[in-house]
């Protein structure tokens, strides 16, 4: 049984072409009817494919269309920067179809940067400019002050970034002299005002100034990599600190500044000293300078008790007594052997002994001329005198030890003062004598205002006394962006 063949294109007379045919004319239409000059296609970069040969294959994409792109090797080494995925760019070029696949793509001539890839690219060329006008130069910036009293903060007025900054000073070294000098820190307009309020404060003679500024996008930073705040910030005489977003973020005034802090809590903490540390140090001192007084005041007791116990030096004449008695003895002995001899012998003995005691007279006459040089150049230096002019050392070593302990002991009394002081301006007494109060409730602290709820009874204390008051509604406070 012969099977029936359906109706087809062919059977019903219409016109059939081949595959390339319609692919030709369609790429004939698209080069020659499609005008593409003067004309830039905007999008974003995706599927970025490298060639081994320097050509660039990647896809031109928006939010609802995407086309393959290519850029051969000659064009891509005239462009300014390295395309990477996801960078917002215009091309210009022509259309092609390639036709044993049947595909559309577009030959780029030219690319260049738009939105952030465009701020990215002018601020890399500006970097560049600057640092080789020296004024990223490690050499020129100024060393830290020894001593750091008075700072001036430049930032917003009522910002997260004051606040941290104040916090931290309260924290570490309250007494501080702190001045604000309110500026823009955001938009088209704070560049200007940031310059104006830095020259402004350096002609206060702080002894450091802090430019802060807390996160936020690269957009809102952006302000802070104007060329004319590094040159202002290279052109200051006061020492300079900044602490601009987070870590990651480097703009150019925090390489153009003396210090460059990661945040604005990095920068009140590098201008301040920790109170607890030097506390410590005081201390440490004070233990160090009581322990080398009592080592310099036992060397010299001891050094004076060796001097006054020498035998020579305490009774000098005794040396010379022991020297007479010695030759005594010997004498009575010469004596008794004599008176045992024969005539002959004590002649010669006689003769002997003559002659001996002359030699011994003449000995003892030189022995007395040299005792009394010795005792005259003992009494020269006569080691009393000695003595007593060690004494003296001792006593003006006394007098200037006492002195020392008087002054460090005085130094102390200050500092003891200064934290007394500090003790006192931190006290919750004082903070309610300046009109703040603390609030209650059933006994506790009321710290947040979403704690309470209404119709609440609550004890607010001030300096003077207590009042009971009930909740009658609760209010946030708006947050603040910046």
């Amino acid at each position: 049984m012969p099977i029936q063949m359906p109706n087809t294109p062919f059977q019903n007379g219409l016109k059939t072409i081949p595959v390339s045919h319609l692919v030709s004319k369609i790429k004939n239409f698209l080069e020659n009817k499609v005008n593409m000059t003067g004309v830039l296609i905007s999008g974003e970069i995706s599927n970025l494919r490298p060639a081994a040969n320097g050509h660039l294959y990647f896809n031109l994409k928006d939010e609802s269309a995407a086309m393959s792109c290519i850029m051969w090797s000659s064009a891509r080494r005239s462009l300014n920067f390295v395309p990477e995925d996801g960078m917002s760019v215009v091309v210009g070029g022509s259309i092609n179809v390639y036709e044993k696949r049947g595909t559309m793509s577009l030959n780029c001539y030219t690319m260049q940067q738009t939105g952030i890839g465009l701020l990215y690219q002018q601020l890399e060329e500006l970097k560049r400019k600057l640092d080789a006008q020296g004024y990223f130069n490690p050499a020129h910036k100024k060393p830290k002050p020894s001593e750091i009293n008075r700072i001036g903060v430049v930032t917003g007025e009522n910002t997260a970034a004051l606040q941290d900054v104040l916090k931290t000073i309260r924290t570490r070294w309250p007494m501080l002299s702190v001045t604000l000098f309110p500026t823009l820190v955001q938009g088209e307009k704070a560049p200007a005002d940031i310059v104006r309020q830095l020259q402004n404060a350096d002609t206060y003679g702080f002894d450091a100034i802090l430019l802060v500024r807390g996160g936020g996008s690269f957009e809102d930073l952006f302000c802070f990599n104007d060329e004319n705040i590094v040159r202002t910030l290279y052109q200051m005489k006061t020492y300079t600190v900044s602490g601009i977003g987070h870590e990651i973020d480097t703009s150019l005034a925090d390489l153009a500044a003396d210090h460059r802090a990661v945040t604005p809590t990095a920068a009140a903490q590098w201008v301040t000293q920790d109170q607890r540390e030097v506390m410590a140090w005081i201390l440490q001192s004070r233990q160090r300078i009581i322990n080398q007084t009592r080592r310099i005041f036992d060397g010299y007791t001891s050094r004076l008790m060796m001097i006054e116990s020498y035998p020579y030096l305490s009774n000098p004449l005794s040396y010379v007594d022991g020297r007479k008695q010695k030759l005594a003895y010997l004498n009575a002995e010469l004596e008794h052997c004599l008176s045992r001899t024969d005539q002959q012998a004590m002649l010669n003995i006689t003769n002997q002994k003559n002659a001996m005691i002359t030699a011994i007279k003449d000995r003892l006459v030189k022995e007395n001329q040299n005792t009394v040089i010795a005792r005259s150049l003992l009494e020269k230096s006569n080691p009393q005198k000695k003595i007593s002019e060690e004494m003296i050392d001792i006593e003006n070593i006394k007098k200037q030890l006492k002195q020392q302990i008087e002054r460090c002991l005085q130094n102390e009394k200050r500092k003891l003062n200064l934290y007394n002081q500090l003790l006192e301006a931190g006290s919750p007494q004082k903070i309610l004598e300046k009109g703040y109060a603390i609030i209650e409730r059933d006994g506790k602290l009321l710290r947040n205002p979403m704690d309470a709820v209404v119709d609440d009874h609550l004890k607010i204390c001030m300096n003077t006394g207590c009042i009971e008051a009930q909740v009658l509604g609760v209010k946030m406070k708006e947050d603040n962006n910046e």
